[in-house]
């Protein structure tokens, strides 16, 4: 068991006391047996990732647990809530471009070894490109990284083999795996689970970052996006009439 994995542990059994919690309501968070949890909470067993969604869809924030770190909601959130489902797609790459623009202008591009840019590239590849390509989300952190499958099994400390297979979607993964993935790579779980637009954790990290005076500057340029993506919707549904 590597270090990154230990602090998940470690978390998880934070999470559980500070809450109150004992370790049955914990297993019915999780989707497990008590004895089941009380291997999970040991290291005996490692964490699954049915047992990790299970854990995030009781509102617990799966990406603490792993991470260690947490990231606040921003406006983001907000403009890609209102967003209709139909734009939302043209909304989140305008979004993207705009903090990429706050980027430039900032000079905030890393934070604690953290590369942004990097994070930004993937969501760029994921959210525009899948909708047309069948490869994973893994495909494209990698793609993101610049590295190849060697060397992104190398990151993860395991097997080339192991690591295709996980690529190619026949393959599941666990929190050690995904603990090791943000440790060595800085993606967290979320993006791994969560495929669509509503994952801007990485948007909203750089967000925090840039001072507020620069937010009101982006945040209009947003604002006004969106309303013209939303009057191009309207009028692709009329010429559709």
């Amino acid at each position: 068991m590597g270090s990154a994995y230990e602090g998940v542990l470690q978390r998880l059994q934070m999470y559980r006391q500070k809450r109150k919690l004992n370790q049955k309501s914990m297993s019915q968070m999780m989707g497990v047996t008590q004895s089941h949890y009380s291997k999970l909470e040991q290291g005996k067993t490692i964490i699954s990732a049915e047992e990790l969604k299970n854990f995030d869809s009781h509102g617990c924030n799966m990406d603490y647990l792993l991470t260690g770190e947490e990231c606040e909601e921003t406006i983001l959130n907000h403009y890609l809530g209102v967003c209709k489902k139909e734009i939302k797609s043209d909304f989140l790459q305008l979004m993207v471009w705009t903090i990429e623009q706050g980027i430039n202008i900032s000079g905030k591009e890393q934070k604690n070894g953290v590369d942004y840019t990097k994070e930004i590239r993937l969501l760029r590849y994921s959210a525009f490109e899948k909708e047309t390509d069948s490869r994973t989300i893994w495909y494209w952190m990698r793609k993101a990284s610049d590295i190849t499958q060697d060397k992104m099994a190398q990151h993860l400390d395991i097997t080339t083999k192991r690591y295709r297979e996980i690529e190619k979607g026949r393959l599941g993964v666990n929190a050690e795996l995904l603990a090791v993935l943000y440790q060595n790579l800085g993606y967290p779980p979320s993006v791994v689970f969560y495929e669509d637009v509503q994952n801007i954790s990485s948007l909203n990290k750089v967000w925090q970052e840039f001072d507020s005076d620069l937010q009101k500057e982006l945040e209009v340029f947003l604002k006004a996006g969106l309303e013209i993506c939303n009057r191009n919707q309207i009028q692709k549904q009329n010429q559709e009439e």
